[in-house]
């Protein structure tokens, strides 16, 4: 729930700095608790009940992303964190992704970049729009939809950003609901600004790990076609249909990727007289099954994830879809193009 925001203050220097030592209080005891509870997960260490998991207790929602959202970002994005991580959705920005600012676990804005929201949720009180990043509207379909933000929330939000990152003056009435500004260099807020940017540097990694288009060259028809017999099982005519579609001659109209981390390839064929898309782990002597657990993720339709079973994979071909790769344990893998 959003209250009502208040009337600006007379900004003095006296009433930064009150506010200035109000937020180094409560970033000293927030900074307290966080050490006892490191302690207490050491002493616990032993204790076999399963830990609370705070994203299972969220229900993932595929409702398109839109201006003014408040979501929850999926750990697929930011890794593993000890809490929740919000953020708002304040503009679309450029070819077609959108900025997105965090919220922090304060109730006191640190820095001109900080704006006390006057919301009553923990977690939601103080938005960074410092820390503001942009990203793929296909990365932002893993985060879960929390709510949404009131027209003032947004143009508040957005009169901050602009403010903080172009010079732009801030309207008097949200003058007395942001931080004061750093100007030494040893104040603690810049180990915290630190400490929150790398929250947020997985979204910076992703742009690293761009979407893989599959407009390929079709792969022409072979010249010696597989010939299937009834008595094969359908587990290996698959493995035939798969090798005719990476071996020679229409190898070469495949495209190769190297496997960051790995001595392997991913060799990705399209068909589009059978209709099919074709995905085969290989080595130096050719296909392989030694990468076990690894997935391929399409951007089109439902974003299903399929397995590379035998590191081989056949998905019918609808449209133009983009693809990633997933390792076993749900991260993206970087893929080089040969």
């Amino acid at each position: 729930m959003v209250m009502s925001s208040s009337s600006p203050e007379n900004t003095t220097p006296e009433f930064w700095r009150n506010r200035l030592s109000e937020w180094l209080s409560e970033w000293d005891v927030y900074n307290k608790l966080r050490e006892a509870d490191q302690e207490d997960e050491k002493l616990g260490e032993n204790d076999e009940s399963e830990p609370l998991d705070a994203m299972k207790m969220v229900k993932p929602c595929n409702e398109p992303v839109r201006k003014g959202d408040l979501r929850i970002l999926s750990r697929r994005i930011v890794g593993d964190t000890d809490m929740p991580v919000y953020v708002a959705v304040i503009s679309e920005w450029e070819d077609g992704s959108w900025l997105v600012a965090p919220y922090n676990q304060l109730s006191m804005p640190a820095t001109t970049g900080e704006l006390r929201t006057d919301r009553d949720d923990y977690g939601l009180r103080v938005l960074c729009l410092w820390n503001a990043h942009s990203i793929s509207e296909d990365d932002l379909f893993f985060s879960f939809l929390e709510d949404r933000l009131e027209d003032q929330e947004i143009e508040d939000a957005w009169s901050v950003f602009r403010s903080v990152s172009t010079g732009h003056d801030l309207p008097v009435q949200l003058r007395d609901r942001v931080g004061p500004p750093i100007s030494h260099p040893k104040d603690p807020r810049i180990a915290y600004q630190e400490e929150c940017s790398g929250l947020m540097s997985p979204i910076r990694e992703l742009w690293e790990l761009p979407w893989i288009p599959s407009i390929l060259v079709d792969a022409p028809a072979s010249e010696t076609p597989v010939q299937f017999e009834a008595e094969v099982p359908v587990r290996e005519r698959v493995d035939y249909e798969l090798a005719a579609a990476s071996q020679s001659p229409s190898r070469s109209k495949s495209k190769y990727y190297s496997i960051e981390g790995t001595e392997y390839y991913l060799v990705v064929t399209r068909n589009s007289e059978e209709g099919k898309l074709f995905f085969s782990m290989e080595d130096a002597k050719g296909p392989t099954e030694k990468l076990a657990g690894y997935r391929i993720l399409l951007s089109s339709g439902e974003k299903r994830e399929h397995i590379l079973e035998g590191g081989q994979l056949s998905l019918p071909l609808a449209g133009e879809p983009s693809f990633r790769m997933l390792d076993p344990d749900g991260k993206f893998v970087r893929l080089i193009e040969e």
